[in-house]
């Protein structure tokens, strides 16, 4: 597995997905230009524009090499594009050295599948499906089916079973994580909420809206609990979460016609991801554009069907 890994990393090409500006250098070593084959000069993918963003591949591994965060410290987003994918190999080569079970290297598999999947899903998607259902497999047996990264990894399984069209699979496959997850409360409640985001969508994705939507309301509820009364108290992590799941319930309602409840839901979603990352967030302005076409949806309908809504 790992020297076909290795061909397909090879083999794959990768364009340059934008030129650097004339002023764009690196915040690291200050230089800007590709140092060499293996050490260009790239963006990172996020969501910071301009010239801010570039960095050579090894100046920012130097600074994610002893962290599994593949994040901007900028703007915060998940980085994408081909810089994503030559950190996750570097990674993952730092670590292929040691042993199957060892969690490190079993992370480093783990990043490494997600960035082949997000960037050569179509060129390698029996390789990519092959290494994430070994890293289940293994991880399963290190951490046993109930730990924390079993349950990541089995969330990147489903999320590419979802990629293929296999959406009951991916339901089958989440199902037992989302019922033990309202056992919990607190950080453990929180840690669990991305699977049951994950599992929402393959809900409304196979028509089961309605399912889904009682689900979510009831992760919403457990997430917030103690911080109804003065949402400004709630801790960051409390709102990151409450922002993916609030995402997921608008799409459900919007599936089942309650448009005036999705447009009050996606009112919320843009006041908290301005609050924690601004108004030119790429989040910020995702979540304004579907609040616009729900409030054009409303304005269409007749008065007292919207009203109903």
């Amino acid at each position: 597995l790992e020297c076909d890994v290795v061909r397909a990393l090879k083999a794959s090409p990768r364009e340059r997905q934008r030129s650097p500006p004339s002023d764009a250098h690196c915040c690291v070593c200050l230089e800007a230009g590709d140092v060499s084959p293996d050490n260009p000069f790239l963006h990172m993918g996020c969501g910071c524009r301009g010239s801010a963003g570039w960095m050579h591949v090894d100046c920012l591994f130097e600074i994610l090499k002893d962290s599994p965060e593949i994040r901007c410290g900028t703007c915060k987003n998940t980085l994408t594009g081909e810089m994503s994918l030559r950190i996750a190999v570097k990674y993952w080569r730092r670590h292929r050295v040691k042993a199957e079970a060892d969690p490190m290297r079993l992370e480093a598999e783990l990043i490494l599948g997600t960035m082949m999947r997000r960037n050569l899903w179509t060129a390698e998607k029996a390789l990519v499906m092959k290494l994430l259902r070994r890293n289940v497999d293994v991880t399963t047996k290190v951490f046993g089916p109930d730990g924390d990264g079993t349950r990541k990894a089995v969330n990147v399984l489903a999320n590419a079973l979802w990629c293929q069209g296999q959406l009951a699979d991916a339901e089958a496959l989440m199902r037992p994580y989302v019922e033990k997850m309202f056992l919990f409360e607190g950080d453990e409640l929180l840690r669990r909420c991305d699977t049951l985001a994950y599992y929402a969508d393959a809900l409304v994705a196979l028509g089961r809206t309605t399912e889904a939507e009682a689900l979510l309301r009831r992760g919403i509820d457990m997430a917030s609990a103690g911080f109804k009364s003065d949402s400004r108290a709630r801790p960051r992590a409390v709102d990151i979460v409450l922002t993916s799941l609030l995402w997921c319930l608008t799409n459900a309602l919007r599936q089942q016609g309650k448009l005036r409840e999705s447009h009050e839901h996606l009112t919320t979603l843009c006041r908290l991801t301005r609050r924690h990352y601004g108004s030119d967030h790429p989040q910020t302005r995702r979540f304004e554009v579907a609040r616009s076409d729900v409030a054009a949806s409303l304005a269409q309908e007749p008065r007292g069907q919207a009203d109903a809504c």
